[in-house]
Formats: structure tokens, sequence, C-alpha cells
């Protein structure tokens, strides 16, 4: 991937250099850089154990998003429905736990990118799954929604099964 990467920032950089001669040095250093830049191990290490639980924990880390929908279904309780209107927007934009829940529904998206750019999907999707187990908890215990036996049953199978693929999954290099 590494020469992949070099070769189009070198083809990028050339055609930068047609465009805008005065920044060379500029289109230089991105050339000198790419190579160093298209190496995840810089940031994250060549160690496949940490890797895994790197990105284990940036999917956890996804789960934010969960409890963000859940603050959003709490701050429309008292806004009008949504609408292009401005003073509607303006509504839901000063409403402090809707707002935070919007955020947190972002920033769980930006953590499960970036879980995606170090564990492949086998490895992450089954953690992002349990976001459903952790706004069916959030909903019953702060919402105070009732869960049928059958929905305790769906999440302790869905928490249960992610164990299991926790427990036998072997850390290795994803990179090669």
């Amino acid at each position: 991937h590494a020469r992949v990467a070099s070769k189009r920032a070198e083809r990028w950089c050339k055609r930068a250099a047609l465009v805008a001669p005065p920044f060379v040095h500029v289109v230089e250093a991105a050339q000198n850089a790419a190579p160093a830049m298209a190496s995840s191990s810089i940031l994250f290490g060549d160690d496949p154990d940490w890797n895994l639980i790197r990105g284990a924990s940036l999917a956890f880390l996804s789960q934010l998003s969960s409890i963000g929908k859940g603050l959003q279904k709490v701050g429309v309780r008292s806004l009008p429905e949504l609408s292009p209107r401005p003073r509607v927007l303006w509504q839901y934009a000063t409403n402090p736990t809707w707002r935070t829940g919007l955020l947190l529904d972002i920033g769980g998206a930006l953590f499960g990118l970036a879980a995606l750019t170090i564990v492949p999907i086998s490895v992450a999707q089954p953690i992002f799954c349990n976001g459903l187990v952790l706004l069916a908890l959030y909903s019953h215990f702060y919402l105070k929604e009732n869960l049928r036996r059958r929905e305790w049953i769906s999440i302790f199978l869905c928490f249960a099964g992610t164990l299991m693929l926790a427990a036998t999954l072997v850390p290795r290099d994803w990179q090669r």
C-alpha cells in the first residue's frame, strides 16, 4: 500500500508543481513525506495486539452514537416538529440536550470510522452491533421504556455473541 500511495502522491505533486510553480518546495516536502504517511505503523505501531486493542477501543467508543440518539430523543420532547424554518432550527440548535445528543452521535460515527482504519470490519462490526444493546439499556433505565422478555433475551444473545467472538479472536497484522 505504501508504494501505491507514494506513486499517487508523486503524480499529484507533479501535477501541483505544474499548476503552482512558486510552491515547488511544498510539493517536494509532500513527495518526501508520502511514503512515511502511507504507513499506519507511524501512528499505531506494528504490534498486532496493540492494533487490536486500539481498534476495539475506538469501535467501543463509537457506541457514543447510540447514547447521542437517546439524548436527541429526550431533547425533542420539548421541541416542535423539525422543519426548515429558521425559528425551528434555532430551537433545535439551542436545546442543550438535543445538541449534546447530536455531538455524541457525530463523535461516535467518527470513532467508528477511525476503528475501521485499524481493524477489519469483521472485528469492528460485532462491537458496533452492541450499540443496539447499549441503546436498549439506555432506553430502559434512563428513558423508562419497558422492554419485553423477548427484547431482554435479544439483548443477552447479542452481548453473549460478541463476548464469544472476542474470546476466539486471534490478534494478527491486518496490514499484510
